[in-house]
């Protein structure tokens, strides 16, 4: 009897102890970070945390609606000699722990971008607090200027510019995009290379996006946008593409998920009389080609549209109709190709991933060229096939303008 009641106690007090949660954390004693800012330099590191309001969380999602005025996020900045030591330190100033595993932007200044974002790397990996799926941006001023602007309707500045993100790689695909994760691995891949978006603010008054009247308005003077394309070798950045070059380097990457081009028609100015396409799909693909003095590329591109918009007077019922608008399409595709790829060469950075391809294909090779890489990718020459397939000319067959020449006559 004893016996038994010893072992009905030791059961109790044993399940007892492991009910218990008192290392547990509440949801009302975090403070959950919707993007991240870094600047500054070795020594002198500063963070700043854009963190969701709780009380705004609920109407985040709808829009401005529901809350008034209030703001949706909260943002204030931190400094230490590292990274790891200026998060601590919004202990002494926010009163709830920062959560980070919902954060969605890490924005970098120009600053720390060029200085070499070897320490941001090693403190979000060796951490396991923070997400390596946010999506990486560089601004040319402050990261902090960045994360105090609102973006309407949203509530959530930082969710919003990842959404901006997500939806341009497949309605325009001007910027290819980059995780923490996806920078980390090119950047430390036989290329060397990677690339990420800037961002920027536009337009003026840009204090005005700063309150949270910007939400009650239709229309702001300013506002947050795309603006570049950041080149990174190593973990420096070295350069700039602007909107075209970028586009171009979405081509050649193979990245394009859909885009709509404007494109002259025939034998008319370059500015006159615009056509225009909406690309359904498109497959690049890239082969190193080993010749007697040094590599080329050859580029083979099969792209797919519809058109959407035609002032030309081509008759689009027949064959030879449409083989002239597919000509001047690949026209326009091609120059962006090659946009891309003197942009790089002046850079002189292998974002193709060249280098990659030959160390597939060929490791021994690779290793011979891997001392002598730069001078090898300097003298490479590309070679670029566009094949462009029309499948739809919509509603019209021929252009309105040209219709209503017929009906005049």
């Amino acid at each position: 009897m004893m016996r038994n009641c010893l072992v009905a106690f030791v059961a109790v007090i044993t399940l007892m102890s492991l009910t218990g949660c008192g290392r547990a954390t509440e949801l009302n004693d975090l403070s959950i970070a919707t993007g991240i800012g870094v600047e500054g330099s070795d020594g002198n590191y500063s963070v700043t945390y854009q963190v969701s309001v709780a009380s705004s969380s609920s109407s985040a999602l709808g829009g401005a609606s529901g809350s008034g005025s209030q703001a949706g996020v909260h943002v204030f900045t931190t400094k230490g000699k590292t990274i790891q030591e200026a998060i601590s330190r919004s202990a002494v100033e926010e009163p709830r722990k920062i959560f980070f595993a919902h954060n969605s932007i890490l924005i970098l200044s120009k600053e720390i971008a060029e200085n070499g974002i070897t320490p941001i790397f090693d403190s979000f990996f060796r951490n396991p607090d923070f997400r390596e799926t946010a999506h990486v941006l560089v601004t040319e001023g402050k990261a902090k200027d960045i994360l105090t602007k609102n973006i309407p309707p949203e509530k959530q500045p930082g969710r919003a510019l990842s959404e901006i993100i997500e939806k341009e790689r497949y309605l325009v695909s001007f910027y290819p995009t980059s995780t923490v994760f996806e920078l980390a691995l090119a950047i430390t891949s036989p290329s060397k290379t990677g690339a990420v978006p800037e961002v920027g603010i536009s337009g003026e008054n840009a204090k005005e996006l700063e309150s949270s009247e910007s939400m009650t308005k239709t229309s702001q003077q300013a506002k947050l946008r795309l603006t570049g394309l950041i080149i990174f070798k190593g973990d420096r950045s070295v350069g700039r593409m602007n909107a075209e070059e970028s586009l171009g380097l979405s081509w050649l990457t193979n990245r394009v998920k859909g885009t709509t081009l404007s494109f002259p028609n025939s034998n008319e100015a370059i500015n006159k009389n615009q056509s225009a396409v909406k690309i359904l799909k498109s497959k690049v693909k890239i082969t190193p080609v080993k010749g007697p003095f040094h590599y080329s590329i050859k580029v083979k591109a099969d792209v797919t549209g519809e058109l959407t918009e035609t002032t030309t007077q081509e008759e689009l019922s027949e064959t030879l109709g449409i083989d002239i608008l597919k000509r001047e399409i690949e026209k326009v595709i091609l120059n962006q190709m090659e946009m891309a790829w003197a942009s790089s060469k002046a850079m002189n950075v292998d974002i193709l991933g060249i280098g990659n391809m030959i160390h597939a294909q060929n490791p021994k090779e690779w290793h011979k060229l891997k001392p002598v890489w730069e001078e090898e990718l300097a003298r490479i020459d590309m070679n670029a096939e566009v094949k462009v397939d029309v499948v739809r000319t919509r509603l019209f067959i021929n252009s309105f303008q040209e219709m209503m020449k017929k009906t005049l006559e």
